[in-house]
């Protein structure tokens, strides 16, 4: 199919994402409703997915990405999400993470892989471990790691682009 974009935004529309698979073409997903429901899909048959948004009732555990090289922004935000944060090192121009407000859990995987990476959002999760460094990210400008449960120290932060902590 040449479906590029997937935009779903109604308090209406009921169903799951398990049939968004088969558009192979898809570059931009963008589904806010709280009644679309299901698992994440594998976005693997998706090479070409460059911005995925989610919001809504989505459970099952986060995808593992590997194959979609050309995602600049992933945003999800899904209260019934579980699981560990996948390794996002194939996806090297990846710009913004954003998965907050869910049951991930675990350690934060390596960012050390994603040059262009501008914002984190990990906020209101369960994450543990020690708190990133963020050293090779020469251009970030945001980061939100509030409200998780991690330890040890604060590593220092010395970017000049760098603009907010949370």
């Amino acid at each position: 199919s040449n479906l590029k974009a997937l935009i779903i935004k109604s308090d209406e529309l009921v169903g799951d994402l398990s049939s968004i698979e088969r558009y192979t073409e898809i570059e931009y997903v963008d589904i806010s409703s709280p009644l679309i429901t299901g698992v994440i899909p594998n976005f693997d048959k998706n090479p070409n997915l460059e911005e995925l948004f989610l919001e809504g009732d989505f459970f099952g555990s986060l995808p593992n990405f590997q194959k979609t090289k050309n995602l600049i922004t992933l945003d999800i935000s899904a209260p019934n999400i579980t699981g560990i944060l996948p390794a996002f090192d194939k996806i090297p121009i990846l710009q913004k993470i954003r998965v907050s407000g869910t049951q991930v859990n675990g350690k934060v995987p390596s960012l050390d892989f994603f040059p262009a990476l501008r914002n984190v959002d990990l906020s209101d999760n369960n994450l543990s471990g020690s708190i990133p460094d963020f050293t090779k990210q020469t251009k970030i400008e945001t980061i939100n790691l509030s409200t998780n449960n991690f330890t040890g120290s604060i590593p220092h932060f010395t970017h000049a682009t760098l603009e907010e902590i949370i």
